[in-house]
């Protein structure tokens, strides 16, 4: 489950779990919209954007995510390699005795893992959601197999 607003995930058992998709015509009208409303309104409309967002990852702009994922992956690659390449050019890597020369090293390799580390984070959270998804309609098609 990812929760929305801070976006952390964490497992719960089928059994405890709201399926929105499911009870949408229940749950899913706003409330009379005052302060003590606002909070649930402000989920209820971010579940919609969400779910929403999350039913199209399956439609044909999978293949534009891809697409995008796989442009980021090469321009990640290509930053490292400048990185590699500037660092043994200039001789960073080989007669690095000079703290600040190790510390532009250390910024440089810093700023492209923490690029890297966006990147993944990223990819993780759209195949989390494709998984999440096609778990729900295989478990969808099983209740209508019965």
């Amino acid at each position: 489950v990812t929760f929305f607003g801070d976006y952390t995930t964490a497992t719960v058992k089928e059994s405890n779990l709201f399926h929105y998709s499911q009870n949408i015509n229940i749950y899913g009208n706003k409330l009379i919209d005052n302060y003590k409303n606002k909070t649930f309104n402000l989920a209820l409309k971010e579940a919609e954007t969400e779910f929403k967002a999350k039913s199209n990852l399956l439609c044909p702009l999978n293949q534009e995510t891809d697409k995008n994922l796989k442009g980021n992956f090469d321009t990640l690659n290509n930053s490292v390699e400048e990185i590699e390449k500037s660092l043994t050019d200039s001789g960073l890597l080989e007669t690095s005795t000079n703290e600040e020369d190790k510390l532009q090293m250390a910024a440089k390799i810093g700023s492209v893992l923490l690029e890297e580390n966006k990147i993944l984070k990223q990819a993780k959270f759209e195949l989390e959601t494709k998984l999440t998804i096609m778990e729900s309609k295989l478990e969808e098609m099983e209740s209508n197999e019965r």
